[in-house]
């Protein structure tokens, strides 16, 4: 017998003036909490917040820590930022279910980069008349290379001692192109 399923969504959104919507929903059967969040696209600084909670097991209690909301803006996401997130909206007056959600959508910030990005080296290489494997090849070397530097060391494929392996394998095949 299933007695909880929870499921955590995350969607990000780029503006018409280039900043990104960042949107992030918690639901379980007790739980239906909302946070979203605007960002600038180019500092990671965030200019708006709210949150909301269409279900909660304790009403009023719940939906207090909803007012802290709004003291996420002017939090740069970036390194530290988890901490802030927690400090503001958890504690004995906070909601862990509300810190976790805005900290997996902080999270969405650089993936939304990333595509943006992809995006954008797709149509300069398919622009230049690369055939599509290696436009893709080419569009995701050089995502790997920005998270190396942006984000270094957080997950396999930005592992900055692995880029030599890299570069070897890149210069084997073009000697064998």
């Amino acid at each position: 017998m299933i007695i909880l399923c929870r499921k955590t969504t995350v969607t990000s959104q780029q503006l018409p003036d280039g900043n990104l919507l960042l949107h992030g929903q918690f639901e379980d059967e007790n739980h239906l909490i909302d946070a979203q969040v605007t960002v600038d696209r180019g500092t990671g600084l965030v200019t708006s917040a709210y949150a909301t909670m269409g279900r909660t097991p304790y009403g009023e209690v719940c939906h207090r820590p909803l007012a802290a909301a709004g003291q996420l803006v002017g939090v740069t996401i970036g390194k530290g930022s988890s901490r802030q997130v927690a400090a503001i909206l958890g504690g004995p007056n906070g909601c862990t279910h509300l810190v976790d959600l805005v900290i997996e959508v902080f999270r969405a910030y650089v993936p939304s980069l990333a595509r943006l990005e992809e995006f954008r080296l797709t149509d300069v290489y398919t622009g230049e008349g690369l055939p599509a494997g290696q436009v893709r090849e080419k569009v995701f070397g050089d995502i790997r290379d920005l998270g190396r530097r942006v984000i270094p060391e957080t997950c396999a494929a930005y592992h900055v001692e692995a880029q030599g392996k890299d570069k070897a394998k890149d210069e084997k095949k073009d000697q064998t192109a």
